[in-house]
This record gives C-alpha cells, structure tokens and sequence, in this order.
C-alpha cells in the first residue's frame, strides 16, 4: 500500500537523518517506525495518564532497540593491559604466542555452503565464549585475540554473497556504504569475534543475538582503546576508538548503534545492512524462515592476519599491518564495487582540485542519481563523503591536513596505487579466496 502525505522541509531532512542513522533502510520504514511508536504511546496515555518526556525520567528495565532488549555487555577476561597513566609506562605485555595461521594458498577449498537446519538462540549462546566479570585496567576482550582462533578445518565458510554492482560500475552516492560507518577497523574486530562464535556453534549464528554478543565485547574494548588513545596523545584524525562503544553508563544506545551499523542489521523487509554484509565479510543462509550469520572465507584469513593493536606488543601508531592493508585493498578492489567506485570518485575529485570538503561535496553531487539530486539534504551528501573518506584514511589512501578548523585532502601513494589497481585489466586482477 502506498500513501502520499505532505512534509515540511525540516520533516524532510529529520527523515533524511533517521535513515542516516543505519536504523532504518529508507523512509517507509522510519515512518512506519514513528506511527508504531505513536500507538503505543497514546495506549499508555490511556492506560496510565500522562507520559513526562524530556525531564528526569525514571530508568526503564531494559532499553529497547530493533535488535530487542540490549543488556549490559558481558565482562571479557584481562588479557592484555595497558599500564596505568600516573605510573611510568612499560611496553605493553604481549601476548601469548598464537598459532601461525595456515598460508592462504593451504587453504582448503570449501564447497557452496548448503542450507543450514535452524539452530535456536539458547544453543548458539551456549556455544560462546564466557567471560569473567571486568576488574582492573582495560584489555583486549579474549573474543578478538588472535590466539585460539579457529583454523580452517574447524569452519564451513559461507560462499562470498551476490552484488547488486559489478566491479568498474559507477554507484550512486545515496547507494555507497552509510556514511555512520566510518571507520574499517571495526570489520576486523568483529570478522574475530564472528569467526571466534562461529566455530562454537554447530549451525549459522542468529543475527540480533550475535549482533549483540560482539557489540558488547566490542564495549570492552573501546574501554581498551579510550585508555590507549590517552597513551598515544594523538590527533582526532588518528584515535583509535572512534567507532566503538564503551562499558560506560548510558551506553546501550551506542551498543546498538554498533551492533546495527558495524555488526549487522535485518530492516522490517529482511534487508541486511551493516559494515559487515556491506565489506561481504558475512553471508546468510536462509532455512524456510529462520536466517543464520555465515562468515566468508575472506573473513577468516583476514581475521587470522596478525593486527598492531589487538596482538602488538608495544603502544602502537597504525590501525592496520601493511599486510591488512593491502588485503582489504584488494578485496574492496575486486568484490566490493560500491566502495571501491565511492574510492575512486573521491581520488578523482581530489586530483582534480576539489579538496577541503566543501568543494568535495559539490564535486560528488555529480554522482547522485538524477531522481534524486532535489531530495538528498546536504547533511546526508556530507555524511556519505565524510564516511567514505575516514574509511580511505584507515587505508592509507588519502590524508587529511588541518590548519586550524580549515581541512585539506591530500592523495596518498597507496592511493594513486588504489587508482591503478582498479584500472588493471580485469585478468590481472584476482580476489582475495
């Protein structure tokens, strides 16, 4: 059924907000959302008299969100400690020496996935990983270390899910990765944790639970990486906890923000969204009406490459290896078609004299779909440019400059190397397995 209704401007860019937010995967569902709320609303009205909104409410049990009633994250063990800030600070302890990940040309092949027989939530829960309650420093969650990551033999790898795009197609700025998911370091947090649940669990992983599982280890270590970026002392551009929850009081709205924009999502049309399903890092086998979490074979290998901040042993300066770099790189270049033509007509813009982000803006306005160019608010074509452009800087592709509050965009070698890479003949190109 299609309904017609007239909205004021700032409707429309409150509209345009909410479907920013990576709640809701376009405007039916942000209205349907506020029409459902609305009659529970005036239900409790009739039932229990005036609601107070806006002052000091009293704290409901348990918040509620798409993903049902988010509780207070489970508390990882303490593995690796960031010494304390008022003591002189020691190299951080590394940790144990992890088994040395299988060469990817080992790998063994896997067959396409076959559909899977529904597992319930209580059984994938029982398979995950306890975690003692949360004393001392901050620490890596045991969830994303590298040691005791489950090798190839142990996983039936979900077979790289179908692309609307195929690689070299140009992409709509409105249909790039949301730009809320700014940053690409929580994909190799939560291809781990996946990896990790997966394992343990005889069938795929149910979607909101797991969600939520990795959201609330991933709280714990956005405390790690709150402290380590106190160590570091660096700049805005380079903090390492940008994207992450914390433990914090009041977090759950940042939990679920997490678990839906970085983990994954299902919108009231079983539409998957999240960092996750949009990097095809996670694929979803469908048994009847019951749908399950299989990671791809590209996230294991990815997720066994040993990481700077989660297995080094010193205060480190990089997100990322050299090697997980690369590796990203190219799978973005070969099987990710939106971020990669999102890269491309960035490092376009800015070779072409379009670099502080007004400019930018205008630029990408180009590659906005014609029926859309008069609906898009430029808050959204900002966040999308912003969203893509952290993502480039956690590749190394791009670089920001600031004098003051003015920023400039500068192209990095790996991103003229990007360019050349998308422009190879597309023999010469082979994807990551």
């Amino acid at each position: 059924m299609m309904i017609c209704f007239n909205a004021t401007v700032e409707t429309r860019d409150q509209l345009d907000q909410l479907v920013a937010s990576g709640a809701y995967r376009d405007y039916g569902e942000a209205i349907a959302a506020a029409v459902r709320n609305q009659v529970l609303l005036e239900k409790e009205v009739a039932l229990r008299g005036p609601i107070v909104i806006g002052e000091t409410p009293i704290a409901p049990a348990a918040p509620v969100s798409p993903l049902g009633p988010v509780h207070a994250p489970p508390a990882p063990p303490d593995t690796k400690v960031l010494p304390s800030p008022k003591k002189a600070t020691p190299p951080l302890a590394p940790n144990p020496a992890p088994k040395t990940a299988p060469k990817v040309a080992a790998l063994p092949k896997t067959a396409p996935r076959k559909p899977l027989a529904p597992t319930t939530s209580d059984t994938a829960s029982a398979a995950l990983p306890k975690t003692a309650p949360r004393t001392g420093t901050p620490a890596v969650p045991a969830m994303f270390l590298l040691e005791g990551l489950p090798e190839a033999d142990a996983c039936q790898f979900g077979v790289l899910p179908p692309d609307v795009w195929v690689p070299g197609q140009a992409v709509p700025l409105e249909r790039w990765i949301l730009g809320q998911q700014n940053r690409l370091f929580p994909a190799k947090v939560n291809a781990r944790g996946l990896i990790r649940l997966f394992a343990g669990a005889e069938k795929g992983l149910p979607l909101a639970k797991t969600a939520e599982l990795v959201a609330a280890a991933a709280a714990a270590l956005g405390d790690y990486l709150v402290a380590l970026d106190a160590k570091r002392d660096t700049g805005r551009d380079d903090v390492f906890a940008t994207a992450f929850p914390t433990t914090g009081d009041g977090e759950d709205k940042a939990r679920t923000r997490y678990a839906n924009q970085f983990v994954t999502y299902a919108n009231g049309r079983g539409e998957l969204s999240g960092l996750m399903s949009d990097l095809r890092l996670i694929s979803v086998v469908h048994n009847k009406k019951e749908r399950w979490i299989v990671p791809t074979k590209v996230a294991w290998v990815f997720a066994w490459m040993k990481n700077p901040v989660l297995d080094g042993e010193d205060i480190p300066t990089e997100k990322f290896s050299s090697e997980e770099r690369e590796f990203l790189v190219r799978h973005i270049a070969t099987a990710v078609p939106a971020e990669a033509f999102a890269y491309r007509a960035i490092l376009a813009a800015v070779g072409a004299g379009h670099n502080t982000p007004e400019t930018l803006d205008a630029a990408l306005k180009a590659h906005v779909s014609a029926d859309r160019v008069g609906d898009l608010s430029a808050s959204f074509l900002s966040s999308q440019r912003s969203g893509a452009v952290s993502r480039m800087s956690d590749l190394n592709l791009i670089g920001r400059q600031r004098e003051g509050t003015r920023v400039t965009y500068a192209i990095n070698d790996d991103g003229r190397a990007f360019l050349e890479l998308c422009t190879a003949p597309r023999s010469k190109l082979v994807p990551n397995p």
